[in-house]
């Protein structure tokens, strides 16, 4: 017969045969639960009175009952600020790879030069005709330089065979600047590139090694290398230029700008050759065949 929760356990009936009554597991949970209640009850009365009040007004806010649909509700914002802590080895490190952080002047006039120097560069690589746009916002109004090629009768021959040639010049004490403005700048690199104008391709590069700060200006030596080769001919051109320049300035975002360029050194070198190359680099010929060059040697070293 099914107990209720009423039964009781008759005198002299057998233990393990009868559960335990129901009522006893029940009470004792009814007790935990008031003993848990009482506890948090306390601690809340416990708790600043301030406290209580702003907990109070909290819930007060959410059970208040909304005026309409566009009644604004307040809300209580949070302004969480980082932690705050020493900067790391690493990024003190980070914040000096700028040099303009690091206070290193010639650094960021060099990587000021530089970047003009990688456009006059990309100016001569190109197949168009050069125009004056092509060089205004790499000079200064007052721009003037030298001649960026010796003539023919300046030039001296320091090696010829039947297959080379090579000439050199040196400046001789200070050499004039007839090339003044856009338009001057223009016909001294139009000279320049007369005698890799016929290649079909040409490389151009320039190399700042030598750098002063002298305010208001500042003054650059690089070296100037060109190439060009065609199907039956090469030439090259190596020379060092002295630069002047007009300090960039960040607030106007205005580049370093050249004021005067003057050239102290100049060789040229052409080889009447297939290819417009005296050797050629049989290297995949050698070693192709070996699984290492193609692994190792191959990608190159910045790989």
């Amino acid at each position: 017969m099914k107990r209720s929760a009423v039964d009781v356990e008759q005198p002299g009936a057998d233990p393990a045969a009868a559960p335990p009554s129901p009522p006893i597991r029940w009470g004792a949970t009814a007790t935990v639960i008031g003993v848990t209640s009482a506890l948090i009850v306390a601690a809340w009365w416990m708790l600043p009175r301030d406290t209580q009040l702003r907990d109070s007004a909290t819930i007060d806010r959410v059970k208040a009952p909304r005026q309409g649909a566009a009644t604004a509700q307040p809300v209580s914002r949070i302004k969480l600020q980082p932690p705050q802590r020493a900067a790391t080895l690493v990024e003190k490190l980070a914040e000096r790879y700028d040099p303009r952080r690091d206070q290193w002047s010639t650094e960021t006039l060099s990587a000021a030069a530089g970047e003009q120097m990688a456009t006059l560069a990309a100016v001569l690589k190109q197949l168009d005709p050069l125009e004056v746009t092509d060089v205004s916002g790499l000079i200064a109004g007052d721009f003037a330089c030298s001649n960026l090629v010796p003539s023919s009768g300046e030039l001296q021959r320091a090696y010829a065979d039947t297959t080379l040639t090579v000439d050199r010049w040196q400046v001789q004490g200070e050499p004039a600047r007839p090339h003044r403005g856009g338009a001057g700048f223009v016909e001294a690199l139009r000279a320049l590139r007369g005698a890799l104008e016929a290649a079909d391709r040409t490389h151009v590069k320039f190399k700042l090694f030598h750098i002063e700060d002298a305010k208001p200006e500042f003054v650059t030596r690089l070296f100037y290398e060109a190439d060009g080769q065609s199907g039956s001919w090469g030439a090259e051109q190596h020379a060092v230029w002295q630069c002047v320049w007009s300090y960039p300035d960040e607030a106007t975002g205005r580049k370093a700008q050249l004021r005067s360029i003057v050239l102290e050194r100049f060789e040229q070198a052409r080889i009447d050759a297939e290819g417009g190359r005296l050797f050629a680099d049989c290297t995949a010929s050698a070693f192709a065949a070996n699984r290492a060059y193609g692994q190792q040697v191959e990608p190159g070293t910045n790989h």
